[in-house]
């Protein structure tokens, strides 16, 4: 049987491996032009972002944090990690804006940046916000009764199926 931090390990390694590939494609926005295969890509991790990420975002929010804010009495409140769930949000409906222009071949040095800057401040906010997210789980586990861990575990493993 998994512990709630195993579980939560395992969500954030699949989120792992597609946020690692970011600074790679945030590199190929540098070079002119801009490569063809910089579209497939983008268009693949963005599915990701949209698919798979923002509904692990919205279970976390249901599950994790209303069990990390009861425990804390709110003294600690998760409102700074809540803030990174927004942020992540509108980091990912910039890069949405970009789809067309992506899509077409069209990026021109400036949209080529921006893009980019997008990209690496999205890859930046997941990798401290996943390792802080983790943390918390020690936490949960440390603190929660089998029952209410195994109810958490149960929410994060129902998203993963989803």
């Amino acid at each position: 049987m998994s512990t709630l931090p195993q579980t939560g390990h395992e969500h954030h390694e699949r989120i792992r491996e597609h946020v690692d590939r970011l600074p790679a494609l945030a590199d190929m926005l540098e070079q002119r032009p801009v490569p063809d295969e910089f579209a497939p890509r983008f268009a693949a991790e963005y599915d990701f972002m949209t698919g798979t990420l923002w509904p692990h975002v919205q279970v976390v929010e249901q599950n994790v944090y209303p069990e990390l804010e009861r425990l804390q009495q709110n003294r600690h409140s998760m409102a700074h990690l809540r803030r990174e769930h927004e942020q992540l949000g509108e980091l990912i409906e910039s890069m949405g804006g970009y789809m067309d222009r992506v899509e077409a071949g069209g990026l021109n040095p400036t949209d080529a940046l921006g893009l980019r800057r997008l990209i690496i401040q999205f890859y930046a906010t997941v990798k401290t916000h996943v390792g802080e997210e983790e943390e918390y789980l020690r936490v949960l586990q440390a603190n929660l009764s089998d029952a209410e861990q195994n109810s958490v575990e149960h929410g994060l493993e129902h998203a993963s199926t989803e």
